[in-house]
């Protein structure tokens, strides 16, 4: 019944792909950034003490 129901909400299913898939890209656009940025600063062990400073 339950996946009847989300074959059949087609609209839904293209929103949630075009929402996954905007922020795949984000994602990607955003680590390709912090590469090259942080590529010219120096190691990836200086990333990953910036990074686990925020946590």
């Amino acid at each position: 019944m339950m996946s009847g129901r989300i074959i059949g909400s087609r609209a839904g299913r293209v929103k949630r792909m075009c929402v996954c898939f905007i922020l795949s890209l984000l994602l990607v656009v955003f680590a390709s950034f912090f590469y090259k940025v942080f590529w010219n600063f120096g190691t990836f062990t200086d990333v990953f003490l910036w990074l686990f400073s925020f946590f």
